[in-house]
């Protein structure tokens, strides 16, 4: 994946259409500015779900970052007769998961792509874009083994992403922060992509992502996802990933946040930070005038 294309989203925020879909002219009519208060939602921007969860944003969503995995790996649960696996009502029994509020905040989780894997090449466009990402952990055909030898593996398991958008927020308020000192006043300076009639809402781009397969999988039968490959991942949660509201998350969230107010950045330069105002309708110039509104 890593095609994201932040000029597009900016533009379908901005001005609620886009060049690359032909409903936004390549020359600099500013006409085409103008935006009336209660105009449609602009159109999604569709990812494939798989793909995703393996090489875009979605791949920090690792089963190590849900609690119910976390709690699984690092309970004592004794193995059932003839080693029979536990399906996912006897582990709630056992972890303790029978109330449906707190098995759902067990099984989803929000990442604060700003704070995660900073130093990636993908890092600057990822964080613009996606902000804070959110997840689920769907275990309705898992199977938790636990042997005689007390070791433990899962098999089953699918991440899920939940649809998402874009809206130069991020879900936090340092991320909040970034959007209001750097990025607004830069892309959207005239707070076209803001309508005070409806709270903002109805210009937010939706992000979803399509279903060629309902999520990816981790552990199979040739394959469980065992104590082994839990502790690597909990290795690289805690050194890479920022999961959202937690005291770890927030200070990789700084770390990330420092970068976007560095002007001399190695993770950021050239980006789209930097030439974003190539596009036409972004760098808000006709030969040599500003336009104001």
């Amino acid at each position: 994946m890593n095609d994201y294309d932040p000029i597009l989203f900016t533009q379908r925020q901005v001005f609620g259409r886009d060049t690359a879909s032909g409903t936004l002219s390549a020359n600099d009519d500013y006409n085409e500015h103008i935006r009336p208060f209660g105009s449609p939602q602009p159109p999604a921007v569709e990812y494939d779900m798989l793909d995703y969860l393996t090489n875009g944003a979605g791949r920090y969503a690792i089963p190590a970052v849900f609690p119910i995995v976390d709690d699984f790996f690092n309970s004592f649960i004794p193995p059932k007769p003839n080693n029979r696996p536990y399906n996912l009502s006897d582990i709630r029994q056992e972890l303790d998961l029978r109330n449906d509020t707190a098995f759902e905040e067990a099984t989803k989780i929000s990442i604060w792509q700003y704070g995660t894997d900073t130093t990636s090449f993908d890092f600057a466009e990822r964080a613009y874009i996606f902000g804070t990402t959110d997840f689920r952990l769907d275990l309705t055909n898992a199977s938790f083994e636990v042997d005689a030898l007390a070791r433990k593996s899962i098999t089953g398991m699918q991440v899920i992403a939940l649809d998402d958008n874009f809206d130069f927020r991020g879900g936090a308020g340092p991320i909040n922060t970034v959007a209001n000192t750097i990025l607004l006043p830069a892309y959207d300076p005239y707070e076209l992509g803001i309508d005070p009639t409806t709270n903002g809402q109805n210009r937010e781009v939706p992000i979803r992502y399509t279903t060629s397969t309902n999520g990816r999988t981790y552990g199979t039968s040739s394959d469980p996802y065992d104590a082994l490959e839990y502790h690597v991942h909990n290795l690289y949660e805690t050194t890479n990933i920022s999961i959202k509201n937690t005291i770890s998350g927030a200070a990789k969230l700084g770390i990330g946040i420092g970068k976007f107010f560095t002007s001399i950045s190695p993770a950021l330069a050239g980006s789209y930070l930097f030439n974003i105002n190539s596009d036409p309708f972004l760098r808000y110039l006709r030969d040599d005038f500003k336009v104001i509104y």
